[in-house]
């Protein structure tokens, strides 16, 4: 993800934060970002075993990397998103370079049509439209992002809580899954009834392996902890706009 995230709460756009739908209702949509990546195997094989399905906002790039992967994903009855082609950033190495939501508007067209068409790509006569989009970094709000994503009927999905995994240790690290752990699960998570969690399967940024690692078995360590908080809360596990998601 790397740390550029927006402030903001609001954009121009159709922004989802939180699960639309009645309050006394718990469920959370669980999201993972910048795959499918070489971690992508583990994340399925911990939702397989709690019977959970995920939204995966997948990287135009990697998708072209790993087009198995995707179509076992689908298959498991997981939902797909849009995250762009290159996770474009103000980061150094990021091509093109620059906050997405400030990118042209014809930048941001082709970062978005070639994810679209890299999945329909890999999934083939099965692909459906992608309904869902996230912006690198959550730069997602301006004006230009929200005309782009309107014109293509994309929704814009922001989240109630980011735990922070993006930003981890090359290693499995006790106190680093509790502290993921406890960014999805206390708090303001704890109270809202229906959030949106960002998580990452991958890392699709520009920052070399010594600044920020891609190491993602934190990330898997700490998942079945975060499932069960919110299983044992009478949540369902259910898409960003709240609809089920079933086995494709």
């Amino acid at each position: 993800m790397s740390p550029d995230r927006s402030d903001a709460d609001e954009g121009p756009g159709q922004v989802v934060t939180t699960v639309p739908g009645p309050p006394e209702a718990p469920a959370v949509a669980l999201t993972f970002d910048d795959g499918p990546g070489p971690h992508t195997p583990d994340v399925l094989a911990v939702l397989a075993r709690y019977g959970v399905r995920a939204t995966f906002f997948v990287c135009g790039r990697s998708v072209q990397d790993r087009p198995d992967l995707l179509r076992e994903t689908v298959a498991a009855g997981h939902a797909l998103g849009n995250h762009t082609l290159t996770h474009p950033q103000a980061v150094p190495g990021s091509r093109p370079f620059g906050h997405f939501d400030e990118l042209d508007e014809d930048v941001q067209a082709a970062q978005i049509d070639s994810t679209a068409a890299a999945v329909a790509a890999a999934l083939g006569p099965r692909a459906e439209p992608l309904r869902w989009f996230r912006g690198p970094g959550g730069r997602h709000h301006g004006d230009r992002t929200a005309r782009v994503t309107a014109a293509r009927g994309l929704a814009v999905v922001e989240w109630s809580a980011d735990p922070g995994d993006w930003d981890a240790p090359p290693e499995v690290e006790p106190d680093f899954v509790r502290a993921i752990t406890a960014r999805a699960t206390a708090g303001a998570v704890a109270t809202t009834r229906r959030p949106v969690l960002v998580l990452h399967d991958h890392k699709a940024s520009a920052e070399p392996e010594e600044e920020l690692s891609g190491f993602r078995g934190n990330t898997v360590a700490a998942l079945p902890r975060i499932i069960e908080f919110h299983l044992t809360r009478g949540a369902t596990f259910c898409a960003p706009d709240g609809s089920s998601l079933t086995a494709g």
